[in-house]
Protein backbone atom coordinates (compact mmCIF):
# COMPACT_ATOMS: atom_id res chain seq x y z
CA UNK A 1 0.00 0.00 0.00
CA UNK A 2 1.49 3.14 -1.13
CA UNK A 3 1.79 6.00 1.89
CA UNK A 4 -0.89 8.47 -0.03
CA UNK A 5 -3.46 5.18 0.15
CA UNK A 6 -2.43 4.16 3.51
CA UNK A 7 -3.01 7.82 5.26
CA UNK A 8 -6.49 7.11 3.26
CA UNK A 9 -7.63 4.11 4.68
CA UNK A 10 -5.95 5.43 8.30
CA UNK A 11 -8.05 8.43 7.53
CA UNK A 12 -11.11 6.53 6.76
CA UNK A 13 -11.27 4.01 9.61
CA UNK A 14 -10.57 7.03 12.27
CA UNK A 15 -13.77 9.19 11.00
CA UNK A 16 -15.86 5.82 10.89
CA UNK A 17 -14.61 4.67 14.35
CA UNK A 18 -14.94 8.65 15.49
CA UNK A 19 -18.85 8.79 13.66
CA UNK A 20 -19.84 5.36 15.45
CA UNK A 21 -18.74 5.99 18.87
CA UNK A 22 -19.99 9.27 18.79
CA UNK A 23 -23.59 8.57 17.64
CA UNK A 24 -23.45 5.84 20.44
CA UNK A 25 -21.87 8.14 23.11
CA UNK A 26 -24.68 10.54 22.97
CA UNK A 27 -27.74 9.14 21.42
CA UNK A 28 -28.56 8.10 25.48
CA UNK A 29 -27.52 11.72 26.73
CA UNK A 30 -29.52 13.73 24.05
CA UNK A 31 -32.81 11.36 24.46
CA UNK A 32 -32.76 11.87 28.05
CA UNK A 33 -32.86 15.45 27.45
CA UNK A 34 -35.26 15.95 25.36
CA UNK A 35 -37.43 13.32 27.82
CA UNK A 36 -37.11 16.20 30.41
CA UNK A 37 -37.78 19.30 28.49
CA UNK A 38 -40.81 16.92 26.88
CA UNK A 39 -39.55 17.70 23.18
CA UNK A 40 -39.44 13.68 22.56
CA UNK A 41 -41.42 12.58 19.91
CA UNK A 42 -44.40 9.79 21.38
CA UNK A 43 -44.81 8.71 17.64
CA UNK A 44 -41.30 7.41 17.28
CA UNK A 45 -40.90 4.25 19.59
CA UNK A 46 -37.42 3.88 21.45
CA UNK A 47 -36.13 0.84 22.84
CA UNK A 48 -34.53 2.23 26.06
CA UNK A 49 -33.41 -0.53 27.21
CA UNK A 50 -31.66 -0.93 24.47
CA UNK A 51 -30.35 2.50 24.84
CA UNK A 52 -29.19 1.88 28.28
CA UNK A 53 -27.18 -1.56 27.01
CA UNK A 54 -25.20 0.57 24.61
CA UNK A 55 -24.23 2.66 26.82
CA UNK A 56 -22.94 1.36 29.92
CA UNK A 57 -21.64 4.60 31.02
CA UNK A 58 -20.71 4.53 34.70
CA UNK A 59 -23.58 5.61 37.13
CA UNK A 60 -21.91 7.99 39.54
CA UNK A 61 -18.21 9.64 39.18
CA UNK A 62 -17.21 6.97 42.47
CA UNK A 63 -17.83 4.20 40.07
CA UNK A 64 -16.06 5.58 37.04
CA UNK A 65 -13.06 6.53 39.44
CA UNK A 66 -13.25 2.71 41.01
CA UNK A 67 -12.66 1.35 37.39
CA UNK A 68 -9.95 3.59 36.82
CA UNK A 69 -8.03 2.67 39.54
CA UNK A 70 -9.26 -1.02 38.91
CA UNK A 71 -7.44 -0.57 35.81
CA UNK A 72 -4.33 1.42 37.21
CA UNK A 73 -3.72 -1.22 40.15
CA UNK A 74 -5.78 -4.15 39.31
CA UNK A 75 -4.80 -5.84 42.64
CA UNK A 76 -5.90 -3.29 44.83
CA UNK A 77 -8.83 -1.72 43.24
CA UNK A 78 -12.03 -4.34 42.91
CA UNK A 79 -15.47 -3.71 43.50
CA UNK A 80 -17.05 -6.87 45.92
CA UNK A 81 -18.48 -8.39 42.65
CA UNK A 82 -15.67 -8.14 40.43
CA UNK A 83 -13.65 -9.95 43.46
CA UNK A 84 -16.34 -12.80 43.54
CA UNK A 85 -15.74 -13.29 39.91
CA UNK A 86 -12.01 -13.01 40.20
CA UNK A 87 -12.24 -15.61 43.10
CA UNK A 88 -14.24 -18.11 41.19
CA UNK A 89 -12.22 -18.04 38.11
CA UNK A 90 -9.42 -18.45 40.33
CA UNK A 91 -11.03 -21.74 41.50
CA UNK A 92 -11.51 -22.88 38.08
CA UNK A 93 -8.31 -22.60 37.46
CA UNK A 94 -6.83 -24.16 39.68
CA UNK A 95 -9.16 -27.39 39.37
CA UNK A 96 -7.86 -26.97 35.63
CA UNK A 97 -4.31 -26.89 36.47
CA UNK A 98 -5.04 -30.10 39.05
CA UNK A 99 -6.64 -32.03 36.36
CA UNK A 100 -3.90 -31.08 33.58
CA UNK A 101 -1.37 -32.01 36.03
CA UNK A 102 -2.83 -36.07 36.78
CA UNK A 103 -3.15 -36.03 32.53
CA UNK A 104 0.83 -35.45 32.95
CA UNK A 105 1.19 -37.51 35.41
CA UNK A 106 -0.35 -40.18 34.02
CA UNK A 107 1.21 -39.95 30.32
CA UNK A 108 4.76 -40.26 31.99
CA UNK A 109 4.00 -43.38 33.44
Amino acid sequence: MSSRGGKLVIASVAIVTSVYFGVNFWKPIVIEQLRKDGNLREDIKIDQAAIEEEAQQPKSWSELRQKFEAVVDPEKNFSAEDQKGLESLQKRLEKNKAFFDELDKEKKK
